[in-house]
């Protein structure tokens, strides 16, 4: 492949644009919410990041299984047991104790967390037309890992990181607190490096992956500003909003197998706002029935404390599901729309 063709490949995730919008956000996040600790939020801010984008984030999911008839048909019996298992899951770890199933809840959600910016990194590089062999796709992986994992490691080590859903802190022997920061800019140095010489060789700037370095770097100084009492909502809105606008793309570049209300809606000239309030206004019924505090009391009684349960199904759910709805491997239409490269690599 000449060099020219090698400049012009595009290995961006939707668009140049789409995907700079959407990095754009992560930092307007982190610029908008620096101050606002977990215990001081006002209503508004509460509103429109824990409920409007955390678990509007969440419902989509639900969305693009159960309001897609083929979708659902392709994989019926999971799609029917997966509540059931995080159900299951969700009540015995609160019944052996509820700091048991809070410390779950937050494993499940750094390891999805994780997961999520994986994926984001293995689209652009599945995209990227300069020749990459086993050993150099292996290589990419074990970076983007390092990036993301270490700086979690650190924290936990260091005491830095903690959970908005719960004063938990998981705690690692302090002395691994330097090795693991050596280590990381260590990985930190090969990836720049690596990153160099392979743009001399090809003469290929992958834009794309270098937008998904500089994302991942920025979220994993977050996770220890939420660790020090500082906002939760630029992590929130990162993870959230990128996962939001991936289903919505979904939806919106593939409604012919969706239900009628749901394709309607979803082929309007206003698909995205429709889609948002949609979604908001489920999201919204739910908190209110579920984890609002009063409401939970009229709701259940003396029963409460189910309401926690009840957001451990629908998120682990969400948690467990999304290791199958996303995998281009048997999914053609996940394939097609977002793992379009032209070549293939895994």
């Amino acid at each position: 492949m000449s060099e020219r063709a090698l400049k012009d490949s595009n290995s961006w995730i939707y668009s140049s644009r789409q995907d700079l919008v959407l990095t754009a956000v992560v930092f307007g996040a982190a610029l908008l919410f620096p101050t606002i600790t977990p215990t001081k939020w006002g209503i508004l801010e509460f509103s429109a990041v824990a409920v409007l984008i955390d678990q509007n984030h969440i419902f989509t999911t639900f969305f693009r299984i159960y309001f897609d008839p083929a979708e659902f048909k392709r994989r019926r019996r999971l799609y029917l047991i997966a509540p059931l298992v995080a159900g299951g899951a969700a009540v015995l770890t609160f019944s052996i104790d509820p700091s048991v199933f809070w410390i779950t809840f937050a494993a499940l959600s750094m390891f999805h967390f994780v997961r999520q910016q994986f994926g984001w990194f293995m689209i652009t590089l599945r995209k990227n037309v300069a020749p990459l062999d086993a050993t150099e796709i292996r290589l990419n992986k074990t970076l983007f890992y390092g990036l993301i994992v270490l700086p979690m490691i650190y924290g936990m080590s260091e005491r830095s990181i903690g959970f908005y859903v719960i004063s938990f802190k998981p705690e690692l022997p302090t002395i691994l607190a330097t090795p693991t920061l050596t280590l990381y800019l260590i990985v930190l140095t090969s990836a720049a490096v690596y990153e160099v010489k392979k743009a001399r060789s090809t003469g290929f700037l992958n834009w794309a992956k270098y937008n998904q370095y500089l994302v991942t770097f920025v979220i994993s100084f977050l996770w220890h500003l939420v660790g020090r009492g500082m906002s939760p909502a630029p992590l929130m809105v990162a993870h959230g909003i990128t996962y939001w606008y991936a289903s919505y793309v979904m939806l919106h570049r593939n409604p012919n197998t969706l239900l009628p209300p749901l394709k309607s809606l979803i082929v309007g000239r206003w698909s995205l706002v429709s889609l948002f309030g949609l979604i908001s206004t489920v999201t919204f019924l739910y908190w209110n029935a579920f984890q609002n505090v009063d409401t939970t009391q009229l709701f259940f009684g003396h029963f409460a404390y189910l309401a926690p349960i009840v957001g451990g199904v629908v998120t682990w759910t969400h948690y467990l599901l999304d290791a199958f709805i996303w995998k281009s491997s048997d999914n053609p239409a996940v394939r097609e729309i977002l793992y379009n490269a032209t070549t293939a690599q895994t």
